[in-house]
């Protein structure tokens, strides 16, 4: 098939439809008959000579072809919007949009320290995005987003087409106040416990660990939510196994305390974006989050009262449990 035989607008009214699901929800999106989109819709699977929906009980369902058109459609119509405010650079009150996604399982607590210089940026208007992270990878993988942050790495297929950096490796910790660390350990009294999903990458391995320390567990809840586990904690409602910068001023002002270390696991945060040259705004970000990351290693190493090495615990806290066991 030859370019000039591909009508874009009825390229783009086929985005449109796969976007809203429908061909109603995109009449109502862009104003136009659905008479009109049925009819551009038609015109185009004849040019392409393929159908792009399977037509079931009414609805319009992507296909396998649909899928491989409206991947590329979504880089098309996401370009023409940059190209769009690359011409209006120019413009004093037109800034570019920088998308940032952030995987559920990565602690929003964390990422907001990250992404406080990126809000410095006079030219650059900064959108993050929290959702799972299969949802995350699709939209970095069609340029929907220009950076992902999650705590695994993209699979090899991707990896082709994507750079991912580990730009963060710390360690797991058991965390709670101080009244759980008199029952820790203990055969008699269950600890009340909220666990990751087993959608995090973390699960399989704290269900491990505590097997093999003949821990008596409550599980009262799962959460992937970094934030809200160390709330549910911080209020004495049970412990839980947090990132070690998410929990350091807790335990610097002494309002949580360590009761144990995960070492054969690591809390990894990975940065993510596309291989090719990115764009000037998001060279400069990833060049910001790699910086932010250096100040949040020094900080995690120097002037800490809660610092340590990977998977080793403050001798403070060792010293003490192993006075109490």
């Amino acid at each position: 098939m030859n370019l000039e035989k591909i009508n874009y607008n009825n390229l783009f009214s086929f985005h449109v439809i796969a976007s809203q699901g429908s061909i109603s929800g995109a009449s109502a999106a862009l104003g136009v008959a659905p008479s009109t989109l049925s009819e551009q819709l038609s015109q185009l699977e004849k040019a392409f000579r393929i159908q792009l929906f399977d037509r079931k009980n009414a609805r319009l369902i992507l296909n396998e072809s649909g899928r491989v058109v409206f991947q590329h459609t979504r880089v098309m119509f996401k370009t023409s919007e940059r190209l769009m405010h690359s011409l209006r650079a120019g413009q004093a009150s037109t800034k570019i949009n920088l998308d940032i996604g952030i995987s559920s399982t990565v602690s929003r607590g964390f990422a907001l320290e990250l992404f406080l210089p990126l809000f410095e940026e006079e030219d650059v208007h900064v959108r993050i995005r929290h959702a799972d992270y299969d949802f995350l990878i699709d939209d970095l993988f069609t340029q929907e987003i220009d950076i992902l942050l999650s705590d695994r790495e993209p699979t090899e297929v991707l990896k082709k087409d994507l750079v991912s950096e580990s730009i963060l490796r710390s360690s797991l910790l058991l965390v709670a106040v101080e009244k759980y660390s008199k029952i820790y350990l203990s055969k008699e009294q269950p600890l009340p416990f909220i666990n990751y999903s087993p959608h995090s990458n973390y699960r399989m391995e704290v269900d491990k660990f505590f097997d093999s320390r003949g821990v008596f567990l409550e599980p009262i809840g799962e959460l992937d939510d970094t934030l809200l586990m160390k709330a549910a904690v911080s209020q004495g409602v049970c412990c839980a196994v947090l990132p070690a910068p998410i929990v350091r001023k807790e335990l610097d002002r002494g309002d949580l305390v360590i009761l144990d270390t995960l070492p054969e696991v690591e809390s990894q945060v990975f940065m993510s974006y596309h291989q090719n040259k990115p764009l000037e705004h998001v060279s400069r970000a990833i060049d910001k989050l790699r910086g932010s990351m250096v100040l949040t290693r020094t900080s995690q190493t120097n002037g800490s009262k809660s610092s340590m090495p990977t998977g080793e615990m403050p001798s403070n806290h060792r010293n003490r449990m192993n006075q109490e066991a």
